[in-house]
């Protein structure tokens, strides 16, 4: 079987079920989702009563971005550009949040791994800063690893780049190159297309770096043209399926 890298993705064609979408206002549908279901209770219980008061001052500025226990990603790129790196950590809390939505306690828990780490505050204003001062690259991905200097315990490459993102995908000198999620189900429908694409891509720097170049490619052969995150947000509902 030949072997392949990352690499390989630079000339991979759009799927026509992608293609199909052309001429669409997706960017319009993407800003105006519903948003994802949450509880406030449920965070709750994922940690002690002291941890809780430490934190909950952060969860109760994340509960002011939702509308009727709904948080929209909308809302929180929005919040993103509004803040500085003192709200970094509560910016994460609003990814994970989102993240999560109401899906079982096992990933609830894994966050609150990295929300129990003490150094986590710093940790995610060092995150913020780096990407406000030089944009988005690959290196600051590396730095979100769990052996990277920016990791926090718990946290997978599935959700580590939702803060990613929400972090850094509205910064105007990270146009080149912007971060998005990649997650299982964003995995899925690549390998539809690519069957050498990772299951679990994890931290490999290769296959993430092809893959933000390839949905800008995408973005921009869909015309207008469309973002990345749309890609992003279109590879998520095809998974899904």
């Amino acid at each position: 079987m030949a072997s392949h890298s990352g690499d390989y993705l630079e000339t991979l064609p759009m799927p026509d079920w992608m293609a199909a979408h052309r001429g669409e206002s997706l960017a319009l549908e993407l800003d105006s989702d519903d948003g994802i279901a949450w509880n406030l209770d449920a965070w709750e219980a994922a940690f002690s009563r002291s941890e809780w008061q430490a934190l909950w001052p952060r969860f109760e500025t994340v509960s002011s971005w939702s509308v009727d226990g709904y948080i929209r990603r909308m809302t929180l790129l929005q919040e993103a550009r509004l803040i500085d790196s003192g709200d970094a950590l509560t910016l994460h809390i609003g990814a994970m949040v989102w993240g999560v939505g109401s899906t079982t306690g096992r990933n609830r828990a894994n966050v609150a791994k990295g929300l129990k780490d003490s150094n986590a505050p710093v940790k995610m204003s060092r995150l913020f800063e780096a990407l406000r001062t030089s944009g988005f690259s690959i290196e600051i991905f590396n730095r979100i690893g769990r052996k990277g200097d920016l990791g926090l315990p718990g946290l997978g490459s599935s959700f580590a780049t939702k803060t990613l993102y929400f972090m850094g995908f509205g910064l105007d000198h990270s146009a080149d190159l912007r971060p998005l999620i990649l997650d299982m189900v964003v995995a899925r429908a690549l390998r539809e297309t690519a069957p050498a694409f990772p299951k679990y891509p994890g931290f490999r720097r290769k296959w993430y770096s092809s893959y933000v170049r390839l949905a800008q490619r995408w973005g921009d052969e869909l015309g207008f043209p469309t973002r990345p995150d749309v890609i992003e947000y279109l590879l998520f509902w095809h998974g899904k399926q």
